[in-house]
């Protein structure tokens, strides 16, 4: 485990902000890197408000039965749990219909072979029929005799359908006729199986779940009263849930419901059937259900690697050295060496902002689980004895050195000067142009970045880390002696390149204070800190590229023992709003869907709200934190409308045709690893446009190599994702 030093977050009353008195021994001026471990989170007195928290308002609603008694000139009582009817026959009737129990809603597909089992036993020895019929016609599909006696027995009833498809067939017991006065009969876990069904209709994490994580199905429409838990490998049931309606899901169009199972704890892989013949992808209950996942993750960061030779071990395909050429500075012409880094998304640009926010992604995951990150990941510099993570990280860093001038500012992003054609990296050889000059935003993230890097390189290379110091203590020169440059139109007309412009640098210049705080101990950097923390109208909600303002909460939290009271009641108020927000959107959406609307990248955002979710698990060890996060995250691996694993290659149904220059320039390579975008509300592209269902939100995603705004990836999509699984599911 991660080494933990002392973090205690008060809470007080007072959300005032005191002075701080440093003592002079303690104040360091100009380190040239920090000596101390960085501070790491432990089981601290902070707390998340439970009211806006709690993860059973996720899942309103009570149990109640689909099955209804029906009498004509007979008489009975229906008693249901969500696996139980017991029939309570008073009196009979003239005829067998006379009573029956019914429930409608099945789904029967034309030429399917279906199974109905149950068990069932009664007070008295007699028979019963089992019909499946049109409830509206009285059409009878199949018509079957059943004995029962005083010892329950289990039954299998085997018919294939023959009719045109239907989600409406209905099942029926009849169990009247003369003589059948008084007596109980109980039905035990009727359920139909489609033998032939290929298209899962239940939502679930298809890559799994821990042990003692929370554990719930999500249905799209009510599929029964009880659910069952099957293990693949030897088809028993080995669980049974009650289904639950929450309500209707306005961004998806579904009226949704749900199942608990987290009771079910063994490990194994296992699918859910419910009792009118839905089904599930198969998924695993075990300790390390994403190990595999958080490899690919991080992989994908070394495919995006510009500047060098790229082989992949996992897709079989390559890319020689790519945009080696010095690039010309639109200003005036000149001319510098800025190869290196990582290609931003499905294009090539290179963007400082993006590249430094997936990197502090990278270094935080590593700070706070060393254990988990290994030198074996088949990437250029795998078994140097560094972890890998590490090393991925290294070569952004490398490159965002580059891009800083010598008076500590930074260039923004060197790109061509249109998007280049589908063609692989080393063949797009257009001349590169290096634009955007003074963003005191970009300078301030860049810079905490360095410098946070720059503690975690020093056991590895003392000598990097002193370059990474060296560079953040000029780029916080710059940014302290320039007011704000950020609102910056840097795509000049006629080009066509990607744009991350800002509207306000203060969330960027809180989070350089609080790294320069935890890495140099000047205690001047605090007070800086917290005369941003005290501005109200700052948004420090977000763990973005834009909005980072998170990130400095969180290590402004790992310090709180140098706080006071009331600037550690500020810290809690401002985490409990972000994850507050979050929480609310999850429980007002049937999938827990954690952002108020679907627009570009939607599952970045998603991906975010959990690395957010995730820093203050970290903070707290709070199981309910872990659970809102975790939510999130079976969101994006197939808990959600559209029943779709949205990392590519994971799972059983992900995106197959991402849109991405060289995954397409190389045959339309699947991109193993890669978290595309996700549903877009505004259908930004010509193809989402024609072929997404733009009635409903949660379903305008098309999987389609054209579909640049609902199917391509980023890097710092990647990076958010890996960052909040390693820290959650640990």
């Amino acid at each position: 485990m991660a080494l933990k030093g002392a973090v205690v977050l008060m809470l007080a009353a007072s959300l005032g902000c005191s002075a701080i008195t440093s003592p002079a021994s303690t104040a360091t001026a100009t380190p040239l890197v920090s000596t101390k471990p960085l501070p790491q989170a432990t089981e601290s007195s902070f707390k998340p408000d439970d009211s806006w928290l709690n993860p059973m308002s996720l899942y309103i609603g009570d149990f109640q039965s689909g099955w209804f008694c029906n009498s004509g000139d007979g008489s009975a009582n229906l008693y249901s749990t969500y696996d139980t009817m017991s029939i309570e026959m008073i009196h009979g009737g003239t005829s067998l219909e006379s009573v029956s129990v019914s429930r409608q809603g099945f789904k029967l597909i034309q030429d399917h072979h279906y199974i109905i089992t149950f068990s069932a036993s009664t007070d008295m020895d007699r028979s019963i029929t089992l019909r499946v019929m049109d409830p509206n016609d009285g059409t009878i599909y199949h018509d079957q005799t059943i004995e029962l006696t005083s010892t329950s027995q289990s039954y299998r009833i085997d018919f294939t359908y023959t009719g045109e498809d239907t989600y409406d067939a209905m099942v029926a017991l009849f169990t009247g006729g003369s003589g059948t006065n008084y007596h109980t009969i109980t039905i035990n876990g009727l359920c139909l199986i489609d033998l032939n069904g290929d298209q899962p209709s239940v939502k679930i994490d298809q890559l799994g779940y821990t042990p003692t994580a929370t554990k719930r199905a999500i249905f799209s429409y009510n599929e029964g009263d009880f659910f069952n838990v099957v293990d693949v490998s030897s088809g028993q049931v080995v669980y049974r849930g009650g289904i639950i309606e929450q309500g209707y899901d306005m961004q998806s169009g579904d009226t949704v419901y749900y199942g608990d199972f987290s009771d079910l704890t063994t490990a194994g892989t296992y699918r859910i059937e419910t009792q009118i013949g839905g089904t599930s992808y198969p998924f695993t209950i075990g300790e390390n259900p994403y190990d595999a996942l958080e490899k690919g993750l991080l992989y994908v960061m070394y495919l995006q690697r510009c500047g060098t030779e790229v082989v992949s071990t996992i897709d079989g395909y390559s890319h020689a050295i790519c945009h080696d050429d010095l690039a010309r500075l639109d200003r005036d012409g000149s001319t510098i060496d800025v190869t290196g880094g990582w290609h931003d998304a499905g294009d090539y640009g290179r963007y400082v902002n993006t590249g430094a926010k997936a990197t502090l992604d990278l270094l935080l995951a590593y700070s706070i689980h060393p254990e988990l990150f290994n030198d074996d990941t088949t990437i250029a510099e795998s078994g140097n004895g560094i972890p890998d993570i590490l090393d991925e990280a290294r070569y952004e860093l490398e490159w965002i050195l580059k891009m800083q001038k010598s008076d500590g500012s930074f260039y923004s992003k060197v790109a061509t000067e249109v998007f280049a054609d589908f063609i692989s990296a080393q063949d797009d050889t257009d001349p590169l142009i290096i634009l955007g000059e003074g963003r005191t935003d970009i300078a301030a993230y860049a810079s905490a970045v360095l410098a946070y890097a720059s503690s975690i390189y020093e056991p590895f290379d003392s000598a990097f880390a002193s370059q990474l110091w060296q560079a953040a203590q000029t780029g916080y020169s710059y940014v302290s002696r320039v007011s704000g440059q950020y609102i910056i139109d840097e795509t000049p007309q006629g080009y066509d390149m990607g744009t991350y412009n800002d509207t306000d640098d203060r969330d960027q210049r809180f989070l350089l204070e609080t790294v320069m705080f935890m890495v140099g101990h000047d205690y001047a950097h605090l007070q800086n800190a917290l005369r941003y923390l005290s501005m109200e109208d700052l948004d420090l909600s977000d763990a973005g590229w834009r909005n980072c303002g998170m990130y400095g909460l969180y290590f402004l939290a790992l310090q709180a023992d140098q706080l006071e009271d009331g600037q550690t009641n500020m810290i809690h108020d401002r985490i409990n709003r972000a994850i507050g927000s979050i929480a609310s959107y999850i429980a007002s959406s049937g999938y827990n869907y954690s952002n108020e609307g679907y627009g570009w990248g939607s599952n970045g955002d998603v991906a975010n709200d959990a690395l957010i979710m995730a820093l203050v698990y970290d903070l707290t060890d709070s199981n309910m934190v872990q659970t809102i996060g975790m939510a999130a995250i079976h969101y994006l691996l197939g808990q959600n409308s559209l029943n779709t694993c949205f990392v590519i290659g994971y799972g059983t149904d992900s995106p197959t045709t991402l849109h991405h220059r060289m995954a397409i320039s190389h045959d339309n390579a699947r991109y193993i690893g890669a978290l595309v975008g996700g549903p877009d509300a505004y259908c930004e592209d010509e193809i989402a446009l024609a072929y997404c269902d733009t009635t409903f939100p949660a379903k305008a995603y098309y999987d389609d190599p054209d579909s640049y705004s609902t199917n391509e990836m980023a890097i710092y999509w990647n990076s958010s994702l890996l960052a909040a699984l390693s820290i959650l599911t640990n």
